[in-house]
């Protein structure tokens, strides 16, 4: 909205120059000079080419020509458009480097991920690794009993005891039925001349069909035997929570010789059943 302007003639050795200043409205009005300040922006009428002039603080406003009555807007000195291009050049670099900013973050964002997936992959590494050396300390366990063993074998052997009752001796200490077919290999090739390393390749087959026989019967027997489990418990578990839930029933059984017979039975006859479902998921190779 162009505001009402006062205005005063200033004669200067070239021109009349018109002094504008705003006036009316909200606010205080511009200081009204009577001479050109040095702060003061002169310029012409775009329309009439009328000279004017205006304090320093009006740049920008929107003023009515006193001649021609147009609405004009009054132009920046050269130094605030310089300073209006600074500020703008400052803006233009704070917003590079905000946008740097956002992206180094994003980036160091991404590096923070990538970081953790390291990480998780490393303790997932450093688990699998304690498992490992944890099943070599358990093998190497095994090693070391079985070297201890045929030290003592050759230990025997030295003091003049003779093959055949070393490995006999042995295999008491050891009692395992892999180490019987293998001392047992070891003396028939002795007494019969054999091919030693056949027979070793061959004990070697026959020992991991077995084991894996073993696991799989293991695994086919395993519930029958959890179902032995469960028949044996059971009936404790029925005569305690019946003791709680009914016991004047139960008095009858522990007050009678009737009743304390029956349990006898009872138990007798579960003691049974037990032992022969284990006995029938107990299978020996």
């Amino acid at each position: 909205m162009a505001e009402e302007s006062k205005e005063i003639k200033a004669e200067t050795d070239e021109t009349e120059v018109v002094m504008v200043t705003t006036g009316g409205g909200e606010g205080e009005d511009l200081k009204l000079n009577t001479s050109i300040q040095p702060n003061d922006i002169v310029f012409d009428c775009p329309h009439c080419g009328k000279s004017m002039a205006i304090d320093g603080a009006g740049a920008g406003m929107a003023i009515t020509c006193p001649d021609c009555q147009n609405v004009i807007q009054v132009p920046y000195p050269d130094t605030m458009a310089a300073e209006t291009a600074a500020d703008a050049t400052q803006m233009q670099n704070l917003h590079e480097q905000l946008t740097a900013a956002q992206n180094r973050v994003a980036q160091l964002a991404a590096d923070l991920d990538t970081a953790n997936l390291k990480v998780e992959r490393l303790e997932s590494t450093q688990s699998e690794l304690k498992t490992h050396l944890e099943q070599m300390s358990t093998e190497w366990g095994v090693i070391q009993n079985a070297l201890d063993r045929v030290m003592a074998l050759m230990q025997e052997i030295r003091l003049g005891v003779s093959l055949e009752k070393a490995l006999e001796n042995l295999n008491d200490r050891m009692k395992s039925d892999d180490f019987e077919l293998v001392a047992t290999a070891i003396i028939t090739a002795r007494q019969t001349g054999g091919e030693l390393t056949a027979i070793f390749d061959r004990l070697a087959g026959l020992i991991r069909e077995r084991a894996r026989i073993n696991g799989k019967l293991r695994a086919m027997t395993a519930q029958g035997k959890l179902q032995a489990t469960i028949i044996g418990v059971m009936p404790l578990f029925l005569l305690v929570m019946m003791s709680y839930a009914a016991p004047a029933a139960m008095d009858a059984f522990f007050s009678s010789i009737v009743g304390i017979i029956s349990m006898i039975g009872a138990a007798i006859l579960v003691t049974i059943g037990y032992l022969v479902i284990r006995k029938i998921t107990t299978i020996d190779i």
